[in-house]
């Protein structure tokens, strides 16, 4: 059975940085052996994603506008800083939150072992006629 931690293909453990790296969880490569993986049941972690981000933002905005005596084109590159390390933070607990609570599998395959058996059925071999 694959889980969160090990690539589908290879077995071995891919760790934290492919999934901060990636941008978004289903754009993975294993660091191992390159192959693309992906989690399965992401659709409420982009979700969350794409609703924290403005939140992330407006926060780190207001964060870097309380900060006193600062000019404004300052102020913005406070804003832009505090919003790396934020978005940061989140992108860590959603690596995370994904290693231990999904399923990493290979894309185009519907459930691959970890020792690389496969439970699909092979496509049917075209006719050459």
């Amino acid at each position: 059975m694959a889980d969160g931690k090990q690539c589908p293909a290879c077995g071995r453990d891919i760790g934290v940085w492919p999934i901060l790296s990636a941008g978004l969880p289903s754009r993975i490569r294993c660091p191992h052996c390159f192959t693309r993986i992906r989690y399965r049941g992401i659709a409420g972690v982009l979700l969350f994603l794409l609703a924290a981000f403005p939140v992330v933002a407006v926060a780190a905005l207001w964060a870097a506008s309380v900060i006193p005596g600062l000019s404004a084109d300052v102020q913005s590159y406070a804003a832009v800083g505090i919003l790396l390390m934020s978005w940061a933070a989140v992108e860590l607990a959603v690596a995370r939150f994904l290693r231990g609570n999904r399923e990493l599998f290979l894309p185009g395959n519907t459930r691959v072992e970890r020792d690389g058996s496969s439970n699909a059925e092979p496509p049917d071999a075209m006719d050459s006629r």
